[in-house]
């Protein structure tokens, strides 16, 4: 499982609006706005741990793709299971074949 590119969330987004998302009603409502794998680090803080990063975004509220900036610590995450996410993320899978 991985997560995907910018080019594989944006062939989910769909023309028309379906239960006020621009995705099909087969996805949960929920994630309005899902992360890409493309990531790239745009600066770099004293704390070589700490950056800023930019990642594509589809917003399935609005039916765009944006770039949003954020900060944040390498190899850090924390989740906080009592508020709603702003942001989701999709897996999909890889294929292999054997």
């Amino acid at each position: 499982w991985r997560l995907p590119t910018i080019e594989e969330l944006a062939s989910l987004v769909k023309s028309e609006k379906v239960n006020g998302l621009h995705i099909d009603p087969i996805f949960h409502d929920k994630q309005k706005t899902c992360w890409s794998a493309n990531t790239r680090r745009v600066r770099t803080t004293r704390d070589s741990h700490f950056g800023e990063y930019e990642s594509w975004v589809v917003k399935f509220a609005e039916g765009r793709i944006t770039m949003e900036q954020w900060s944040g610590y390498k190899k850090v995450i924390v989740l906080y299971p009592h508020m709603e996410a702003k942001y989701y993320i999709r897996a999909v899978r890889s294929s292999t074949e054997l």
